[in-house]
């Protein structure tokens, strides 16, 4: 029962920080920037942008030839070099509840595995328990945003937003459990 407690009172802690972190914070919305409605057509995008996908331009070279590297290289000097997500399958509602349950599924997901790796680690203090989940979230962060930032050139400040959420994220999960989950050592 203990368990389930953690695994959800956990999955709630990364579900409101998150929400707080997109929400309440201003760090994501001013790392994000619109795209002017007359720099593209919509029209255009609907029709050649058939499938739901991330997209990037000039996109990859269809042969390794030297004629078809030095195009891509000419491109990518002239810029701009793109990367964009499209979404065509349906309409998208911007408070989806169907979205919010499927967050919390995956933080109930995020809260099981770390469960199942901290299981038998032997604990020597409650700071040993948030520093090792600070650790996972810096690991996190290092394969998927400093990732990002390296090879498609993602915004420095985005990326550092990012980092801040996997950190900070985990950082409570790991004080939450701390106190709740893990607490059977010396409270130094």
């Amino acid at each position: 029962m203990r368990f389930t407690i953690a695994l959800l009172l956990g999955a709630l802690i990364l579900f409101i920080w998150n929400a707080v972190s997109w929400m309440a914070l201003p760090f994501h919305s001013q790392s994000l920037t619109n795209i002017p409605e007359s720099s593209i057509n919509i029209e255009d995008m609907r029709n050649q942008l058939v499938e739901d996908g991330v997209y990037h331009y000039p996109g990859m070279p269809t042969s390794m030839s030297t004629e078809a590297m030095s195009e891509i290289e000419k491109k990518l000097s002239a810029g701009p070099r793109i990367t964009m997500m499209v979404y065509k399958s349906g309409p998208t509602t911007l408070w989806d509840p169907m979205m919010f349950l499927k967050s919390f599924i995956w933080n109930v997901c995020i809260v099981l595995l770390l469960l199942l790796i901290f299981k038998n680690h032997p604990f020597k203090s409650r700071m040993d328990v948030v520093l090792k989940c600070v650790m996972v979230g810096g690991i996190v962060a290092l394969i998927s945003d400093v990732g990002l930032l390296n090879w498609y050139m993602f915004p420095l400040d985005y990326t550092l937003v990012n980092i801040m959420d996997r950190l900070v994220s985990m950082g409570l999960l790991g004080l939450f459990l701390s106190y709740f989950t893990f607490k059977n050592y010396n409270h130094v």
